[in-house]
Parts: C-alpha cells; structure tokens; sequence
C-alpha cells in the first residue's frame, strides 16, 4: 500500500508541476504580447483605424492567454487537492479517479470564479495602463477611479519582504496589494491554503490565488538593475581617468 502510495504522489505531483509550468510559459507569453502592444503603439501611425484593430486583436489574444493561465494555475490546484485527499483516505483500486478529479474541479471552480474573474481584470487594467502611457503618460486613463489612482502612486519597494533580496518575477497580492518575489512567496504558502502576509503590520491573509503578476514592479526593478548597471560603468570610468 506504501509503494502505491508514494507512486500515486508521484504522479500527481508531476501533473501538477507539467500545469504550473504551463502556468509560467503563458505568463511569459503575456509579457512578450505586452511587449508587441507597446511597440505597436509607439509607431508613429498608431492612432489609425487600421493599428488600433490590430492592437484591438492583441488585446483579445491577451485576454485569451490570461483564461489559459487560470485553467492551467486550477489544474495544478486540483490535482494537489485529489493528491492530498489520496494520501489522507489512501482510496482502493476500484476508486473512479475521473469522477474525483472532477468532482474536485468542480469544487474548486465555485471557490475561486469570483478571484479567477478578477485576477484576468487586473492583468487586462496593467496591461491597458502599460499600453496607454506610452502615447498619454501623466494622463488618467479611462475607467480608472481613486482607489486605483491611489495605488499606482504607492511608493514601491523593490526587495521581497520574505527574502529580503531584490524582486525576482514579483508578484501582487489582490488583498492587500503588496509585492513579493514569485518563488518566495510560493515557498512561505508551502501546502497551506493561505498565510498571513508577511508584510509587517499587515493583517490581510495571501495564498495562491490572491497572486497575480505585478508588472509596474517587473519595470521599477529593471529600471533599477539599468541605473545600477550605468553607475557602475561610470564609476569604473571615472577611476579609469584618474590612471591615466
């Protein structure tokens, strides 16, 4: 029974791995569609007819790899849940794990519909407020309301509250808005359900689901890995010029 056991484990948690993955890749793909967007925008034609249904399509591909991601990141959450459901009843050989699998989808999909609609809105608004600074920096965009105004001017801190280092693939929690590195933050939640944010003085509780990707800090911490990049080859050409 132990043997079956710990290769039942290990079968899940490498379908779990394989949508997590997926999960990663579709996010990457975000970025790089981002990326597409901006470039497009920044055309000199880009308020013509023509540009703005091509960057109208994009934005539709955007929305569309968002719902992916969140089948994929579901996937993950239930193949967990049947794992650790298999290793706390340890079912017999007869179990119908389809139905389980499914049963255990279902279940999962009524908890987070609500979070799963609203983490593709915020990726939809970042993505949206990326595009339209680009030709309207400094300007509201439309739909935005005062808590969000209030937000975006939250002075932003680049190191990861749980690691202490520089933020590496930072991400956003919805429920209290602070960010934290991907994999450290995944570390801290482990198996739990949720934790309570690692932020001092906050009380709002984080888990997987409440994570969405924070792009306004992906580019504060690339604009000051740049800056930190450009000081150092300054300073090694302002000791070059005292050699000479």
């Amino acid at each position: 029974m132990a043997s079956r056991m710990l290769r039942l484990k290990a079968t899940f948690d490498r379908q779990a791995t394989t949508c997590i993955e997926y999960a990663e890749q579709c996010q990457s793909h975000r970025g790089v569609l981002e990326k597409i967007a901006v470039h497009m925008e920044r055309h000199p034609d880009w308020d013509n007819p023509r540009a703005k249904s091509k960057l109208e399509k994009l934005r539709d591909i955007y929305v569309g790899m968002c719902e992916v991601e969140n089948q994929m990141k579901m996937h993950a959450s239930t193949v967990e849940g049947v794992r650790d459901w298999a290793l706390q009843t340890e079912p017999d050989l007869n179990t119908k794990w389809a139905q389980v699998i499914e049963a255990k989808k279902e279940e999962l999909k009524r908890a987070t519909l609500e979070d799963q609609k609203r983490s593709i809105e915020e990726n939809l608004r970042e993505y949206d407020r990326t595009v339209w600074n680009v030709n309207h920096r400094g300007q509201p965009m439309p739909g935005d309301d005062d808590e969000e105004l209030v937000v975006a001017e939250v002075k932003l801190s680049i190191k990861c509250p749980v690691s202490g280092e520089l933020l590496d693939k930072p991400v956003r929690n919805k429920e209290c808005k602070h960010v934290y590195s991907y994999e450290s933050i995944l570390q801290l939640i482990g198996k739990k359900t949720r934790v309570n944010c690692p932020c001092s003085g906050c009380n709002k509780m984080v888990n997987k689901n409440s994570l969405i990707r924070d792009q306004r800090a992906e580019r504060a911490v690339k604009e000051y890995i740049k800056q930190t990049e450009k000081r150092k080859k300054q300073s090694q050409t302002d000791i070059d010029f005292t050699q000479m």
